[in-house]
């Protein structure tokens, strides 16, 4: 019997296959479907996210981000990253908690790293670093800048999501001898961390969107310039309108 014609959306999705394929390889497997939505809509291609998200199952693609669930040799079962803000991000006296987060940002053909530490009280960045590798040692070393920037807070927390350069045996360690207590989002819930994913989209469509970056150096510039605009000059609505 001959086969019947594939239909419209059949073949639709025989396209879409392909790029959202090409758009996954591209980003180094990190882009999940929203991102590779954003990518396809920048070609003029509309399609829904959960279009994208079923095709990308269907195709057994699956984002880092996701993946991330699965590392460790425990099976990482996130025993002991407790959330112990729990969404409390409204404090009453700085270096009560901090708050911290990496973003990438493309420059060129390469991918750069965001790392910044927020100060709940006054959501202040108070911390940033750009880097070619999202390692630990950069969330070390943007961590001990604060800490002594702000003369080694006692009782401080420390926020952030469980990515493998927080929740790493030698952060821990080392925030552990400093003691500073540490929190951690829940996977797949961005929210738990809402205030670095804030800063990180108010940059994003603010300056880096805006440009097109050449070089790690011009990159580090915008991103410092953006961060004093952010703590000195930008009014910022949970604040009253008054800036960190």
């Amino acid at each position: 019997l001959r086969s019947p014609e594939k239909t419209i959306i059949e073949l639709e999705d025989e396209k879409l296959r392909s790029l959202i394929s090409e758009i996954f390889n591209q980003s180094k497997e990190r882009f999940g479907a929203r991102k590779i939505r954003t990518k396809l809509l920048e070609k003029n291609i509309q399609v829904s996210t959960r279009r994208v998200s079923r095709l990308m199952k269907e195709m057994d693609l699956v984002c880092k981000q996701v993946r991330l669930h699965y590392w460790s040799t425990t099976s990482r079962k996130y025993k002991y990253y407790g959330n112990k803000i729990k969404r409390e991000f409204t404090q009453q006296e700085p270096n009560l908690v901090w708050v911290s987060d990496i973003t990438y940002i493309r420059v060129q053909n390469d991918f750069y790293y965001v790392c910044v530490i927020i100060d709940l009280f006054s959501r202040r960045v108070i911390a940033h670093s750009v880097s070619m590798n999202m390692t630990e040692q950069i969330v070390r070393e943007v961590f001990d800048r604060a800490f002594e920037f702000r003369n080694r807070p006692a009782g401080l927390t420390f926020h952030s999501v469980q990515g493998a350069q927080y929740s790493s045996f030698l952060f821990r360690t080392h925030l552990r001898k400093l003691g500073v207590t540490m929190s951690y989002s829940h996977p797949g819930m961005p929210l738990d961390n809402a205030v670095a994913e804030s800063f990180f989209a108010c940059m994003k469509r603010e300056e880096l969107s805006h440009y097109y970056y050449n070089s790690l150096e011009e990159l580090e510039a915008a991103v410092s310039e953006y961060v004093t605009f952010y703590n000195e000059s930008r009014p910022h609505y949970k604040l009253g309108n008054k800036t960190p």
